[in-house]
């Protein structure tokens, strides 16, 4: 099974978030790994939240990967434990969004995991 990062990573060389742009889809936007793993921590994440970053013009979006039950936990955890990193995040034109996969009863066009996209904006945050 692959994980929530990997699935996320692949949905968005796909070109299939929703915000690229279709002349981009040839392209295929640019998509980074920035979560780590450290000796003495399991992971750590870009700014304590960003697993994924998604360079796709004119957006940048900093992704939180998790499954579909642990959607709430991470949105909370942004809005509240991290919320001036995120204000940081956003206010320097960034978007942020939480990716919860969740594998289907039924493939759609061939497609069991599909994710429930929430975009996180500045009204969120509870600062």
């Amino acid at each position: 099974m692959t994980s929530p990062t990997q699935r996320t990573m692949e949905a968005c060389r796909q070109a299939t978030c929703g915000k690229c742009p279709p002349w981009l889809k040839e392209s295929r936007p640019l998509v980074e790994k920035v979560e780590v793993f450290t000796k003495y921590e399991k992971t750590r994440d870009l700014l304590g939240f960003i697993d994924v970053v998604c360079y796709c013009p004119p957006y940048e979006i900093g992704i939180q990967a998790t499954t579909g039950d642990n959607m709430a936990a991470r949105v909370q955890k942004i809005c509240n434990d991290r919320a001036r990193n995120a204000w940081y995040w956003l206010n320097c034109g960034n978007t942020i969004e939480v990716w919860g996969w969740r594998k289907y009863a039924k493939p759609v066009n061939g497609v069991w995991w599909r994710p429930r996209i929430i975009d996180i904006t500045e009204d969120d945050l509870h600062l």
